[in-house]
Formats: C-alpha cells, sequence, structure tokens
C-alpha cells in the first residue's frame, strides 16, 4: 500500500540571514503544514519564479537532477490551473536536495514526527495563511508559548550540529565540503568527503535502508520526448519509449522502482476503473515524473462504440486521473490500437495525442521472460515505441530489457 504525497509550496519567507519556505505536505488523507529552512542560494533562485496567482496551485517535485552542462543541481515548480500545467525548474543546493531526499521517504506522520529533522518546523493547525505575497502566518495567542518552546529546542538542535561541522572542518583551508548556508564546492580528499557524508546522515536521517551518500543524491534528468503529432508509432532513431498498458496494477509500483534504479524513462496508461482502485499507485507514478497516459475506462473497443460511449471512455478516465496528478492528461492509447475517424476526432477535440506502438512484445499472450526479451532482440529497436503490459513476468524481464538497450547506446525516453 502506497501513501499519496503531495509537496505543495506555498510562499517563500526571505530576509538578509535565513529563508524559509512554507509548504503543506500530504501524505494519503493527512495533510501538515512546515516551515522549511533553506540555504539562500536556492531561495535566491526559488524567488525568481515566485510570481504567485491565488488561483494557480504550485507543487514541489520530490525528485531532484543533475545539469551537466551547467555543473549544478535543479528542482522544479509545476505550476498548474485548471487543466493547465507548467514546469518551472530552479538551481538548488546539495543541502537543498538532501532534505528533499528525507521527505521523499516519509511514508506517514510517524515517520515526519520521528525525523526531527533541525532544519523543519511542523506548524500547528491553526496557522492562517493568506494570499499576500507579504503576509506571514500568524498564530492563535494559545500556540505562541509551545511554539516558541519548540524553536528554542530546534535552535539548540541546530546548533550541536553546526558546531560538530566547524569542527571538522575548522582547520580545512580553503574551505572544501558542502557549506550547509548554501554553495556547493569541490571536495579537497576522499576522507573529507567520507566525514561529510557522515555527517549529513546525522543531521538527515531517512525512513528504510535507503544510502544516504553525496552520490545518491545525484539524479540525471530523464529525457522526454514530446509528441507533436496527433497520432503517433514511433520516435526519432537513437531513443526508445517503453509504455506499460492495463494499469495501475500490484505490478505498477515494481515497475517504477526499476525504471528509478536504471534511471530510465516510462509512460503508463491507466484504465479508468483501475485508477478507482489504486490511486495511491498513480500518485506514486507521478510523483516519481513518469508520464501517465489514458487507456479508457473500461478498456473496451473504441470502433464498436457509438461516438458518445467513446467521449465518456475517455473523458472520465481523464477526469479520474486528472483529479489525483493535478495536471493535464495529454496521451490516449485505444484499447487494442483500435481507432477511426471519429476516435481520431475525439482526440484531436481533447487536445490529445494518440500514441500506438511499432514493437507488440505480445507480453500478454506468452507470459514468459525469455519470449519478451525474444520479441525485443529480434529486431533493430532504435526509433521504437514498445508495447509491454503490467504483470510479473514483465516485472522480471524489465531489467534485461533495459540493460539490453542501454548496451545498444540507446536512450530510454518517457513520452509526453
Amino acid at each position: 500500500m502506497y501513501s499519496q504525497k503531495l509537496l505543495e509550496f506555498l510562499y517563500i519567507e526571505n530576509t538578509i540571514e535565513t529563508a524559509h519556505i512554507i509548504v503543506n505536505l500530504k501524505l494519503g488523507q493527512d495533510e501538515i503544514q512546515l516551515r522549511w529552512e533553506i540555504d539562500q542560494y536556492t531561495a535566491n533562485h526559488l524567488k525568481m519564479l515566485e510570481k504567485q496567482d491565488e488561483n494557480c496551485k504550485y507543487r514541489l517535485s520530490l525528485r531532484s537532477f543533475w545539469d551537466s552542462t551547467l555543473d549544478q543541481y535543479y528542482c522544479c515548480l509545476t505550476k498548474t490551473y485548471r487543466n493547465q500545467s507548467e514546469k518551472l525548474h530552479f538551481h538548488c543546493s546539495e543541502t537543498f536536495i538532501a532534505c528533499l531526499k528525507s521527505i521523499k521517504n516519509i511514508d506517514n506522520l510517524s515517520d515526519l514526527t520521528a525525523l526531527q529533522h533541525p532544519f523543519i518546523t511542523i506548524l500547528p493547525n491553526e496557522c492562517i495563511f493568506t494570499n499576500d505575497e507579504e503576509a506571514k502566518p500568524t498564530y492563535k495567542s494559545r500556540i505562541v508559548v509551545a511554539m516558541t518552546s519548540i524553536v528554542a529546542i530546534l535552535f539548540l538542535g541546530f546548533s550541536g550540529h553546526s558546531y560538530i561541522i566547524e569542527t571538522v572542518f575548522a582547520e580545512k583551508s580553503p574551505l572544501t565540503s558542502l557549506d550547509l548556508k548554501g554553495s556547493v564546492v569541490e571536495f579537497e580528499s576522499e576522507q573529507t568527503k567520507m566525514q561529510l557524508n557522515h555527517e549529513i546522515n546525522e543531521l538527515l536521517p531517512v525512513s528504510g535502508n535507503i544510502e544516504n551518500s553525496v552520490e545518491s543524491i545525484i539524479e540525471p534528468p530523464i529525457p522526454h520526448v514530446k509528441m507533436d503529432e496527433l497520432l503517433t508509432y514511433s520516435i526519432e532513431k537513437g531513443s526508445v519509449a517503453l509504455t506499460f498498458d492495463d494499469g495501475p496494477s500490484k505490478y505498477t509500483k515494481e515497475i517504477v522502482d526499476i525504471l528509478i534504479k536504471y534511471n530510465v524513462g516510462g509512460t503508463f496508461f491507466f484504465i479508468g476503473h483501475n485508477v478507482k482502485k489504486h490511486p495511491n499507485i498513480v500518485q506514486y507514478v507521478d510523483a516519481n515524473n513518469f508520464s501517465i497516459g489514458n487507456h479508457s475506462m473500461s478498456h473496451k473497443e473504441f470502433t464498436k462504440l457509438s461516438n458518445e460511449k467513446k467521449r465518456l471512455e475517455l473523458i472520465e478516465t481523464n477526469q479520474l486521473i486528472e483529479q489525483i496528478i493535478n495536471a493535464p492528461v495529454v496521451l490516449f492509447r485505444p484499447p487494442y490500437g483500435s481507432k477511426d475517424q471519429s476516435t481520431i476526432d475525439l482526440t484531436r477535440n481533447n487536445n490529445m495525442k494518440m500514441v500506438l506502438w511499432n514493437k507488440d512484445t505480445e507480453d500478454w499472450r506468452s507470459q514468459n521472460s525469455d519470449k519478451i526479451m525474444n520479441s525485443i532482440a529480434s529486431s533493430k529497436s532504435s526509433g521504437t515505441i514498445i508495447l509491454l503490459h503490467e504483470s510479473q513476468a514483465v516485472v522480471d524481464t524489465l531489467p534485461k530489457i533495459i540493460e539490453y538497450l542501454q548496451n545498444q547506446d540507446l536512450q530510454l525516453v518517457s513520452l509526453k
């Protein structure tokens, strides 16, 4: 069971000495408001994007990326309004990424409480916010004394950690470490780097058996290919798109986790009835930045349906998915690849793109890992959209498929 997790950005408090962002953390049905201290480097770049519209919502991505061109890390805000969305990228520090990673691995509110993160304050439910750009949270008087105590405790805890960091690096000249107040510089030696990893682990404990080191923070961006044509069977040479039909299912998270492990793209075409059963898994796919498309409400053959039933199959599924991910659904794959002119017109009229395929593994027929692998290896894969279905056989074969395609120097992309 996987909790729906959203991190909604509300606004930034920035002074000469400190910077905080106020966020809503949503875990399933639970919601909690946090004040998160961030470094000035990240704050300055985030501030550039903060032309907030009270009619829009801003979701902070739980993933971070490495920009090899600029030799920098970046994250993104997704701005949504009705059926429109826009990704706004900003550069950030390793400290910010490490904090984000610790939040990403929280599964419930008890994990957050146990985290006792020195950079994060849990705001009381009585905290009142306004849409005024200059507004600050105000608290009911009965909370002030308790909050003062909490802040004092956090300050003492943070000061203690700061003393440790300063002691460790006091004799390093010039400073060759991660400055916990912002900038990122190179490490002078492997010993220094190992020591820093130890200090980060002390400051940023995470749930589960997850390696929390400087190396594990770096996540290169997954490439996306935008669908420009109304109807698409293939993509540009040198790329491959792995697509997964008929979810969400009990196999979806395993598929996502494998894609994350190899840092490759993937596109999921979901059936509306399954979305109703597994909304939390839909959120898991979206939170990890994989593309989600529409595969109809009930997987009926569109060429055998009336125009009105086709419309309902498409629209109802879009509505279900969009309510979960707070972003428009752009991609559509008709069941069985069955289409006619009215299906194409319906796709166009809803500003969507129809995505079919040019390599069918027939995994649904064989349910055999070797046969699935052979179907891919038997012909050239460059420029292909590969059709797969969510199943145990695909989960078992997927690592082999990815390694085979990567050995062909192919880029595994998500479609959008």
